[in-house]
């Protein structure tokens, strides 16, 4: 489950076809905004990125997590076997109560530490601050994007392959909430 406007909602499973390779061009004639387009765009950890460029620390509210199996599309992303066993990790992420994204990660049991999934369980900070923090270097692949409905509002989505130089690999998909725009909007200088 997630929450957007503290409003339960499942997570939006987007059609493979749907998502659209995300070029920084595209997404800013598709969504008209410079701060749309650059944060949809950021190839590292998108929460420490906020918190730098935006001054928007986030606290992460797991919502769900559980051992689960890849499908087709999941394994085909991140070349493993679909019905593999996989950690299927289901969070929000807020600033100052107000929840801003929601976040499904899909990780590879076997490509798990102790240590991270120990982490994981405890579910108190993001993913990539995780990776971060294990001293693993990120890089993000395969970035894409599409628009959802949520509550007759339409909202960004973007998916990413997450992975460390250790071998760690997740899918990530990311679903932001009309809230984190316009607090963008509003606490962002104008030039």
């Amino acid at each position: 489950m997630i929450f957007c406007k503290s409003i339960a909602v499942t997570f939006e499973k987007i059609e493979p076809n749907r998502w659209e390779t995300a070029h920084h061009t595209a997404i800013l004639a598709s969504s008209g905004s410079k701060n749309i387009a650059r944060i949809l765009s950021v190839n590292s950890s998108l929460t420490r990125f906020l918190e730098k460029q935006y001054h928007m620390p986030l606290q992460l509210v797991l919502q769900e997590q559980f051992v689960h199996c890849f499908n087709k599309d999941e394994a085909q992303l991140l070349q493993c076997k679909e019905g593999q066993p996989c950690l299927r990790r289901q969070v929000s992420l807020a600033h100052q109560g107000i929840t801003m994204f929601d976040a499904e990660s899909v990780l590879p049991l076997e490509d798990l530490s102790v240590t991270l999934m120990s982490d994981l369980q405890n579910g108190e900070i993001p993913l990539g601050h995780l990776l971060s923090n294990c001293g693993l270097s990120l890089s993000r692949s395969d970035l894409s994007f599409s628009q959802v409905m949520c509550h007759q509002q339409q909202r960004w989505a973007r998916r990413s392959i997450l992975r460390s130089f250790s071998g760690a690999s997740a899918l990530v998909s990311e679903y932001f909430c009309p809230e984190m725009w316009a607090w963008i909007q509003k606490n962002t200088p104008k030039t």
